[in-house]
């Protein structure tokens, strides 16, 4: 974690760890991934967010890394803007879906196809 401060208080903050993600698609490889990222609103565009995204790609190069990641929500248009201005790019969609309680579902009726008697969360093969 990195904290910005000016005299004595904090102004901001950064968290960043490395991680090596497993997948049959991808190379072997040593990710910073950035957990959080907080600027006091009042000093926001002033330069905190950017000097603090930049130490820590510096710790994550000098731990190895050769690649950076973050998750920001598609609103949050202000943090989207700064980590393009800094070179990050849109690689991954991550998809939601609210799910209702089990109470409220509908029960699904068996047909004559394979696999299609779903009832009380059984699936029959």
């Amino acid at each position: 974690m990195f904290l910005a401060e000016h005299g004595s208080a904090a102004i901001g903050f950064i968290t960043v760890q490395l991680v090596k993600p497993v997948s049959p698609l991808l190379q072997p490889m040593i990710v910073g991934r950035i957990g959080s990222v907080a600027v006091l609103e009042r000093l926001r565009g002033r330069g905190v967010g950017s000097t603090l995204m930049k130490l820590a790609e510096d710790w994550a190069r000098k731990n190895g890394a050769n690649d950076m990641r973050l998750t920001v929500w598609a609103f949050n248009e202000p943090a989207v803007d700064l980590y393009r201005e800094l070179g990050y790019e849109l690689r991954a969609f991550e998809m939601g879906k609210q799910l209702t309680n089990a109470g409220d579902m509908p029960v699904a009726c068996s047909d004559d196809r394979p696999g299609s008697d779903i009832r009380h969360g059984r699936h029959n093969r």
